[in-house]
């Protein structure tokens, strides 16, 4: 049996009273326990700063074009869902093929940098980024008392092995939580985003402990090489 070969990487946590969202990162029905509220939701903004439509090398002498660049959060808002579309034309401008993507978590001032590859059929003259959807995180900050007492990030050097997440997560509040997110964040050595990934759990009682480990699936393999750490966010 071939054994996997593994890159080393650093991770940190996101957890201070944690940081927390709905599931679907949509304004959900409030459950009637708490009096109205006059707050208006954030301001959100996101700026495509940059868009280069690119190819690279697969097996069999085939190759993918794409389109990359940078998608920057420039509100002061914590962003639960950036989607993008990557949309390639022909040399007339005629659209080709649209494809979409999404992270789920993009702190104020931090740059994602998505790569989209080309699906359809005919010849791709130019290509562009549009944000199709920008949501903040539509909750507060979480109760205190969810605890990562371990991670840790495997990425195999296999070419399509895929990066995983591993975690355990106690609870140690005096309540149970609905659901438990642990949002998982590559960080290139620029400080970049690449991909993120979500682990969750359900009726997550007081005193239990959690065991996640999830793959973070990469649009372009190669970009594992580019990984110089990565964040785990709890959210609940």
């Amino acid at each position: 049996m071939k054994r996997r070969q593994l890159l080393a990487v650093t991770g940190t946590v996101a957890v201070a009273g944690c940081l927390a969202d709905s599931s679907t990162d949509t304004d959900e029905p409030d459950d009637g326990n708490e009096s109205p509220s006059d707050e208006q939701p954030p301001e959100v903004d996101t700026t495509v700063t940059d868009a280069t439509l690119e190819t690279r090398e697969l097996d069999g002498d085939r190759t993918e074009t794409a389109v990359t660049g940078l998608v920057e959060n420039t509100s002061d808002a914590r962003l639960g869902l950036v989607s993008v579309a990557g949309k390639f034309y022909d040399a007339d401008g005629q659209l080709l093929s649209s494809s979409p993507w999404d992270v789920r978590d993009l702190e104020p001032g931090q740059v994602w940098e998505p790569w989209i590859p080309y699906m359809g059929e005919g010849d791709v003259d130019h290509a562009e980024l549009v944000v199709t959807d920008a949501t903040a995180h539509s909750r507060t900050i979480a109760p205190n008392g969810m605890v990562l007492e371990s991670h840790d990030m495997q990425i195999p050097t296999d070419d399509l092995a895929m990066p995983r997440v591993l975690g355990t997560v106690s609870n140690q509040s005096e309540s149970d939580v609905g659901i438990l997110q642990a949002r998982l964040k590559t960080i290139a050595d620029n400080g970049n985003l690449l991909e993120t990934g979500i682990a969750s759990i359900q009726n997550f009682g007081a005193g239990e402990s959690w065991d996640f480990d999830q793959q973070i699936h990469f649009k372009n393999p190669d970009w594992k090489e580019r990984i110089g750490g990565y964040q785990i966010v709890l959210t609940a």
